[in-house]
């Protein structure tokens, strides 16, 4: 919990609450929350996967997915379940004309299948719960999610310059004196809101320019591209912050 890492402050222990009051940690790896930990897994496994469909790897790599597809599980991160399912769509979607490929990934779309239906044989009840979203530490974090999101767009009215790099508390505190917030320590679950409540509209702008240049610059190229791992950061940014706010999903993020 370093100085230098602000957020870090705010992440608290996670999880899994069930209906007779029995709480289950859920998994960190060695990052600041699980969420981050679900992030990384997820492109670890859209990394392997297409290289064992696209022929870089041997088939027998496949074992490694289970180990992978586990810790992911035990994650219970919502956001790294759904940028999975899209990573693996668009991969199987990029394929589908090359019946080998097609083949490699039918196997391995078993072996997720698989594996999923074991965890939900032997853990029904935190899956239900998780996905659910019906008891209090779930519908307070949904609560608390929402509010973040009004309380990011106050942000940015109140500073259309931007409260400064890795300076969005600063100005949420700010905000948060004139009108009561109900998650004050909260930044927005939503990265390109986060992005420009730091960053201001003018850097914004600038940011994105750059960005889609990159993009434009490398699409001649649009048969090498991982699009799957373009997917994936959809979804994660969209649903968390950590891809900005936090060293690992930056680091994740280059």
């Amino acid at each position: 919990r370093s100085t230098l890492f602000p957020y870090t402050t705010l992440f608290r222990s996670s999880v899994i609450e069930l209906a007779d009051g029995t709480r289950i940690l859920r998994a960190y790896g060695s990052f600041s929350h699980p969420n981050i930990l679900g992030g990384w897994l997820v492109f670890a496994m859209l990394l392997q996967v297409r290289a064992v469909v696209l022929r870089v790897w041997p088939l027998r790599y496949a074992v490694l997915i289970p180990f992978f597809f586990g810790a992911l599980l035990l994650s219970f991160s919502r956001s790294a379940w759904m940028a999975l399912f899209l990573g693996l769509f668009v991969i199987m979607w990029t394929v589908w004309r090359d019946i080998i490929a097609r083949r490699r990934m039918g196997a391995m779309m078993a072996i997720l299948v698989a594996c999923a239906a074991l965890f939900v044989f032997f853990h029904p009840t935190l899956i239900q719960t998780r996905i659910a979203s019906e008891n209090r530490l779930e519908t307070r974090s949904i609560n608390e999610r929402t509010a973040s999101i009004v309380q990011g767009w106050e942000v940015v009215r109140a500073f259309p310059f931007g409260t400064g790099f890795e300076a969005y508390r600063a100005g949420l505190n700010r905000v948060c004196m004139e009108n009561a917030c109900v998650a004050p320590l909260e930044p927005p679950h939503f990265v390109p809101l986060l992005v420009l409540a730091e960053l201001g509209w003018a850097r914004f702008v600038g940011l994105l320019s750059l960005a889609m240049g990159f993009v434009v610059r490398f699409c001649k190229q649009a048969r090498t591209i991982p699009w799957e791992l373009f997917a994936c950061l959809m979804i994660l940014g969209g649903l968390d912050h950590y891809l900005w706010s936090s060293w690992a999903g930056q680091g994740l993020t280059v």
